[in-house]
């Protein structure tokens, strides 16, 4: 329900009620367009419904409609049609509007808020109180008036011809507006306001300008016609208007476009229905509809195109030959190189090579020091001392006459000499004396590095060390105390010096030597020797082979083989033998 909303549509305003329903009484007296309901789709939920009619009284505080009730609120200017409120023009897109007659669109306005509800001036928030709106004017010069449509849905532009039932835009609440409705205006052609109704007796008057305007409250019928272009490309869609227009070269005929052949001027080429206005022969091709000779190349690269023109020249040294460039082969003044046409004038033997069509000797010492350079003529010659190899590298040649040792001049030797014997300056071997850590024997050419007291000493190693006399009293067999043995026992054993005929091996407190069964009872090493079944020092050997040395914290002990020792002569001996061995070292180095 729209209330308080006042529309001023660039009509005359007129003062007195009376005024006012004198306006519908003379407009009708013409002959008027006549509407259709702007509305469509009214039978979904919400239905469409008259919510105000037009105030035949102008004057402000009293309000009158075409039947004489109030449905209307003050110096309203048209018929509001209500959908259902928000819900109602929220479901299914809200309803569309359409153009109640045929026309011109002449004013459109799109892009205002569509969910107002106040009819304020200070609210509307538009230019105009319609809000998005379009504006038609009719064949009889009256204009109708579609406001308060739904943002975004204006389906016109301005300037566009619509028929009756052509969609326009679809309901909503822009500008002045309490709820979703269409405000439906009618303005004569001097842009007054008019009203659409055939009013009762003493209240309007007595001609309407809807088609059938039915009862009061009740909604007008939609009339407009329903173009009908079923099957149909051109010719009358029965409501006055066209199914479409034929193409330049086309006619409509029963409500079809058919095709009107053309070949005016033609010799060849389309009609313009399909068909051909003729065909040309085989050396000639259709251009612009016209037969023309037809320029044929393919496969050529010279030679005539067959409409007197040329597929093409060839270059200066080849000619045509069945429409082909063909070389021709020139070894004119040449004994070898190219033809010119991929082929050989001839070849050169080596070393001679083809030089501007002549063989020609060229000197190879690429990588070559010396020897013939393939023409004639040399790669160069060697240096003393150098020989040329076979290829033409100058090598050196090593000279080893008269040399047993020493460089051969070519980064080579001439030979070694043996061990002990070192290469003079001559290229000879020399013996060269060494007594390095000896105090006698050989030096290693012949001399002597020094000699040892004949009798208590002997030399082993360059070292002077004493002399081992054998002792083999009272024994057959077995060690004689210098490395050597008293006897051997044939099948038998040796027991401490005795031969027996069976033997029981005995280690007691013996490291090394005889076990008495003619087995061991271990090895010594390094400078160690075995004595009386203990490795010693060699230097502590041969002291007194009487005496059978014991090892005792670290310190040789003995006993005499006829008598023990008391503790202070193992004391002694023990010193001795400690004397002798430094002694012995220091002899040594």
């Amino acid at each position: 329900m729209i209330q308080n909303a006042l529309f001023r549509m660039s009509g005359i305003v007129l003062s007195l009620g009376a005024a006012f329903a004198l306006v519908c009484v003379f407009s009708v007296t013409a002959a008027a367009q006549t509407y259709s309901l702007p509305l469509t789709e009214c039978n979904k939920s919400g239905g469409c419904y008259v919510t105000a009619y037009y105030d035949l009284n102008r004057t402000s505080g009293v309000r009158r409609d075409w039947n004489c009730g109030t449905h209307t609120y003050d110096q309203h200017s048209g018929t509001d049609f209500g959908i259902g409120g928000f819900a109602g023009m929220d479901a299914n897109n809200s309803r569309p509007i359409v153009a109640a007659a045929a026309g011109t669109v002449t004013a459109v306005a799109d892009g205002y808020f569509d969910r107002q509800t106040s009819a304020s001036n200070s609210t509307c928030g538009t230019s105009t109180s319609c809000g998005n709106y379009v504006r038609v004017r009719h064949a009889d010069g009256k204009t109708t008036i579609y406001c308060h449509m739904k943002r975004g849905t204006v389906a016109v532009a301005n300037g566009a011809t619509v028929s009756c039932g052509q969609v326009l835009g679809r309901v909503g609440s822009s500008g002045c507006s309490t709820g979703p409705h269409l405000h439906f205006g009618v303005n004569t052609s001097s842009g007054a306001h008019d009203c659409p109704y055939r009013a009762t007796s003493g209240c309007g008057g007595s001609i309407s300008y809807w088609t059938t305007q039915n009862g009061y409250k009740g909604l007008p019928s939609y009339t407009c016609c329903v173009p009908n272009c079923s099957g149909k490309a051109c010719g009358d869609n029965g409501c006055g208007g066209s199914c479409g227009t034929c193409a330049s070269n086309r006619t409509c005929q029963s409500n079809q476009c058919v095709c009107v052949p053309n070949c005016s001027g033609k010799t060849c080429g389309d009609n313009g229905c399909g068909g051909s206005c003729g065909t040309c022969a085989s050396d000639r091709t259709c251009q612009n509809n016209q037969c023309v000779c037809a320029p044929n190349c393919s496969g050529k690269a010279c030679g005539s195109d067959g409409c007197g023109g040329s597929c093409g020249t060839c270059a200066s040294d080849r000619t045509c030959q069945n429409n082909q460039c063909v070389c021709v082969p020139n070894c004119s003044d040449k004994t070898c190189g190219s033809d010119g046409c991929g082929g050989s004038c001839g070849s050169c033997s080596p070393p001679m090579v083809c030089q501007n069509g002549s063989c020609v000797c060229v000197p190879r010492c690429d990588g070559k020091d010396c020897g013939p350079d393939g023409c004639g003529g040399t790669c160069g010659s060697c240096p003393m001392g150098y020989a040329c190899d076979a290829a033409g590298i100058c090598a050196c040649v090593p000279d080893c006459d008269g040399k047993a040792c020493g460089s051969d001049g070519c980064g080579g030797i001439c030979g070694s000499c043996p061990e002990g014997e070192t290469c003079k300056p001559d290229s000879t071997c020399t013996c060269t004396p060494n007594c390095r850590d000896k105090v006698c024997g050989s030096d290693g050419c012949g001399g002597s590095c020094g000699t040892c007291d004949g009798r208590q000493q002997v030399c082993q190693n360059g070292a002077c060390v004493a002399a081992c006399v054998p002792n083999c009293h009272g024994r057959a067999c077995g060690d004689d105390g210098c490395g050597g043995e008293c006897g051997t026992c044939g099948d038998g054993y040796c027991v401490e010096g005795k031969c027996k005929s069976s033997c029981t091996p005995n280690c007691e407190r013996k490291s090394c030597g005889s076990d008495g069964c003619g087995g061991t009872c271990g090895s010594c090493e390094g400078d160690s020797v075995c004595y009386n079944g203990a490795c010693l020092d060699e230097s502590l050997v041969g002291v007194d082979p009487n005496v059978e040395l014991l090892a005792v914290n670290g310190c040789s002990t003995g006993r005499s083989s006829s008598a023990p020792f008391s503790p202070l002569a193992l004391i002694l001996v023990c010193l001795a033998l400690l004397a002798v061995r430094l002694t012995r070292r220091a002899v040594k180095h």
